[in-house]
């Protein structure tokens, strides 16, 4: 338990008093001067010191601080380290872009590329390493069909886009997924429930579909399994389509 109230702490307080009143409290920038960036995380904010060393003393020149996002404060303590420096060489570039300037960071995993720390460096390592097959990987880029377009269609329900939504929040009525269902013609849209996205089900969907609008000439997929199975072959034996390109109902 900590406990305040000792002389040695009093002093310490009364010290830390005077010198935070004391003037100058801050030291005037010069430009000739190279900056010292130092800077500092926690596990809620972040915040840099820039000095300088000005008559042989190092002079603090300007500090700040701000709190981590909800987000940032989830970061490992390297990238919270990484975000200081980002973050105050932008706060601080009209001191520091244009110039050599000293980055004086504790975090010991971010200060072993460098001159300090030769033999672990990786720029080093790099400028030194001879490039063969053994350590190169090698990349396969597998060739894409080129894209096409698809002529207009004046007629309605003769060309339908198909798509398959979920899981999602389960309904009064068991319902998780949803058939999505684009008329290319009047860009009419429907989504019909289902309660999984089993190749039957989807077919069941696709014949109460076509009996309230009639037989599509063209149907379009993305060639899912659910759209791929032997029973959505045979319902598809009905009509043409083609699989090309379903940009009207893609999410």
């Amino acid at each position: 338990m900590f406990t305040w109230g000792t002389d040695q702490q009093l002093a310490a307080f009364d010290s830390l008093k005077t010198h935070l009143k004391s003037t100058p409290i801050l030291a005037y920038p010069l430009p000739k001067q190279i900056f010292i960036l130092n800077t500092n995380a926690s596990n809620t904010s972040i915040g840099p010191v820039l000095s300088q060393i000005q008559e042989g003393v190092e002079k603090v020149t300007s500090f700040t601080c701000r709190r981590l996002g909800l987000a940032q404060e989830k970061y490992c303590v390297a990238h919270k380290e990484l975000l200081v420096v980002v973050s105050f060489t932008e706060k601080f570039k009209h001191y520091l872009l244009g110039q050599r300037f000293l980055l004086r960071i504790d975090h010991s995993s971010l200060t072993r590329i460098g001159k300090d720390h030769s033999k672990a460096s990786a720029a080093n390592t790099a400028a030194n390493c001879t490039l063969n097959g053994k350590n190169l990987k090698q990349t396969v880029r597998v060739p894409r069909a080129p894209l096409i377009s698809i002529p207009p269609i004046d007629e309605p329900f003769q060309r339908i886009a198909l798509d398959l939504i979920g899981p999602l929040p389960m309904t009064d009525s068991k319902n998780r997924y949803a058939l999505v269902c684009v008329d290319y013609a009047t860009k009419y849209r429907e989504a019909i429930p289902l309660k999984d996205h089993e190749a039957r089900t989807v077919a069941n969907a696709l014949i109460s579909l076509f009996f309230r609008v009639g037989i599509s000439k063209e149907l379009l997929t993305d060639q899912g399994s659910n759209f791929m199975s032997k029973l959505m072959v045979g319902v598809c034996r009905l009509h043409s389509y083609f699989s090309t390109s379903n940009r009207d109902v893609q999410f």
